[in-house]
């Protein structure tokens, strides 16, 4: 039996509506994402019953990697996964052909970070704020998480040895070197009282 792609298709989104009960969303993606590649194998003669997987690579080489990036290509090939995976179950094909279809992963970003002299233009504008200063110095010197920051209190810090106390992964409590200007720094704060109010939630217990 020989089915056009219209029909095929038109079938296999009814199935989603009726059966899936999917949203309106999902079905106009799968529909956008189907008439596209009907298309392309209209275009080329290919029939339902009989596509291949090397079709489909064919299909992906000259459309959907010069046409889609990573993320939007992974989602157009799940779309002809789950249309393949309609018509095996209705009889009309055997296998899925494109069940070990994968596309590019996507590219993993680059963690962004200052560069060092805009770090010390950052401590250098906080200078006049006790507080603030003494929290990007501490940063800066101990390579702490901003939640293991915020989170210290004044008894998590020894000052006159030169440590502070937090805790990290796995809630294991490990001491932390402090540098020379992060310690003079948390001095002149603590020297203030760190006073409650400068912001919301903050007490005397908890400087940071």
């Amino acid at each position: 039996m020989s089915v056009p792609w219209s029909e095929a298709i038109e079938a296999f989104l009814n199935y989603a509506h009726v059966e899936r009960a999917l949203s309106q969303n999902s079905i106009e993606s799968y529909k956008r994402d189907l008439e596209k590649f009907g298309r392309f194998a209209r275009q080329r003669g290919f029939s339902v019953q009989a596509f291949s997987a090397e079709q489909l690579q064919e299909y992906q080489l000259t459309e959907l990697s010069k046409d889609l990036g990573a993320h939007s290509q992974n989602r157009h090939l799940s779309s002809i996964r789950q249309f393949f995976r309609f018509w095996v179950r209705e009889g009309l094909l055997k296998d899925n052909p494109a069940a070990r279809a994968t596309a590019p992963k996507k590219p993993e970003r680059l963690p962004e970070f200052l560069s060092l002299d805009e770090v010390e233009a950052l401590i250098k504008a906080s200078e006049k704020k006790p507080r603030d200063y003494a929290m990007l110095c501490t940063l800066y010197a101990t390579g702490l998480r901003v939640s293991e920051l915020l989170g210290l209190k004044a008894e998590d810090l020894d000052l006159s040895r030169g440590f502070l106390k937090t805790m990290g992964k796995g809630s294991k409590e490990r001491l932390v070197p402090l540098g020379q200007k992060a310690i003079e720094a948390l001095t002149v704060w603590l020297a203030d009282g760190c006073h409650p109010g400068l912001e919301p939630g903050s007490s005397k217990s908890n400087c940071l």
